[in-house]
């Protein structure tokens, strides 16, 4: 299996760790993503070379470059005028994780990966879908000093049934198809998608840090 990182921190098993750059206020996003390789039956996690060696250390350098793009405008805008200006937010009751096999922005998702069943995993907003920042997998309302939120439930795509690419970079919007980017992040290593291979993000391998 081979997982993947965006701009959300990450924890076991997800190797994939990204920080908040030196004064630095904006949020971290870190993810990793699992991959079942059809052909070698073998657990792997994006961030390990083919021997089965870790390169967290180089992935996490190369995720904090990319990480002032995590959060996108859409996001900070409605965050600012809702927090600040007293202007309302309607946010939609599911997120929506997709893949991309390009560069993403804070405006676009870059080139969204299409064919072989691909499709983008809905996942509800909710105290049992999202960690408290009391502790990962907590579904009580926050009550932490830290700022970090992970998922508590896997996020699986559909089996390919066909070749989706080379994946590069992950991101959450608030649809199944177009909708508002909420935050995008390069995977710390990219990830040739195979017909028939298994693709998730583990439990807590997806983190967003306020701080």
């Amino acid at each position: 299996m081979l997982p993947g990182a965006v701009h959300v921190v990450q924890r076991p098993p997800v190797p994939l760790q990204q920080g908040r750059p030196a004064g630095g206020g904006r949020p971290t996003v870190a993810g990793s993503i699992t991959d079942t390789d059809t052909n070698s039956h073998r657990r792997r996690t994006l961030g390990d070379d083919d021997s089965g060696h870790s390169q967290a250390a180089a992935a996490g350098a190369a995720a904090a470059a990319a990480q002032a793009q995590s959060l996108s405008d859409y996001f900070e805008n409605n965050v600012i005028d809702y927090a600040f200006r007293a202007q309302t937010w309607t946010i939609a009751a599911n997120m929506h994780v997709g893949l991309s096999t390009a560069a993403c922005s804070d405006s676009s998702v870059g080139t969204e990966a299409t064919g072989g069943s691909y499709a983008r995993v809905s996942y509800a907003r909710s105290l049992a879908n999202w960690a408290g920042t009391q502790s990962a997998g907590s579904t009580t309302a926050s009550s932490g000093t830290g700022g970090v939120t992970s998922n508590n439930a896997a996020v699986s795509f559909p089996t390919p049934s066909a070749g989706w690419g080379t994946v590069t970079h992950f991101f959450i919007s608030d649809a199944s198809s177009g909708g508002n980017l909420i935050l995008c992040q390069a995977l710390t290593t990219s990830k040739t998608i195979n017909s028939g291979d298994t693709v998730s993000f583990p439990i807590a391998s997806i983190t967003v840090t306020f701080q």
